[in-house]
């Protein structure tokens, strides 16, 4: 009876100690890329991506008088269902400009994911935003 014991003990340590290296293989699909071999696109190309940017970026009324121009980059993490995740500012500027950059990547449809090795995967992603009084040409 005591050999059962210590023989069941040992087959649950053994199962409880697989079963963590299990955990611990999925939880390293996490990691995301900086570079892929087929790199994330928005839905439509890089064109439909400015006419995006371009028609949704809006100049805070506060600055119209004062015409200022800024150029935010907004650093985000595009998962492997193109859903956006993880947005931050690597430039920012006036603080009204900066809330709208980051509400304008958050609010983007779904991309087309990246891709390695055949399989869908997490990669970091950086876009320009640009204010201009009278509108940003040339996106």
């Amino acid at each position: 009876m005591k050999s059962l014991k210590i023989a069941l003990f040992l087959s649950f340590v053994i199962g409880a100690k697989l079963n963590a290296q299990r955990c611990i293989t999925e939880r390293s699909d996490s990691t995301i890329y900086t570079t892929v071999e087929v790199p994330p696109s928005f839905p439509g190309g890089h064109d439909s991506l400015g006419v995006y940017l371009k028609y949704n970026t809006i100049y805070p009324e506060v600055y119209q008088k004062y015409a200022y121009r800024e150029t935010l980059i907004v650093k985000f993490v595009i998962e492997k269902n193109g859903s956006i995740s993880s947005v931050e500012l690597i430039q920012g500027g006036f603080r009204e400009f900066e809330k709208i950059a980051l509400d304008l990547v958050k609010n983007m449809p779904r991309w087309n994911p990246a891709m390695q090795n055949d399989e869908l995967r997490r990669c970091y992603f950086a876009i320009l935003v640009k204010f201009c009084p009278e509108g940003c040409a040339g996106w």
